[in-house]
């Protein structure tokens, strides 16, 4: 059986899991990294994209640019 990998935006990931409006963009990264979602960023003009971000290193990134930030799950 193969297995499905599901990539989501983190503003995709925040509204399905109706987080109250008082969450910050950092807890939500956190809220998902618990969850088993891989951060992941895209690549932009100055830096190549990458996987497997600690929380610091998305919340850093989202600070200056909240669309290269993303989320992927391989399912089982």
């Amino acid at each position: 059986m193969s297995k499905a990998t599901t990539t989501i935006t983190i503003r995709a990931f925040e509204a399905s899991q109706m987080l109250p409006s008082w969450v910050t963009l950092a807890d939500t990264i956190e809220h998902a990294s618990i969850l088993g979602w891989s951060l992941c960023s895209h690549s932009d003009p100055t830096s190549d994209g990458r996987e497997g971000l600690t929380v610091d290193e998305a919340v850093e990134i989202i600070r200056e640019d909240p669309w290269l930030i993303f989320l992927t799950r391989v399912s089982r």
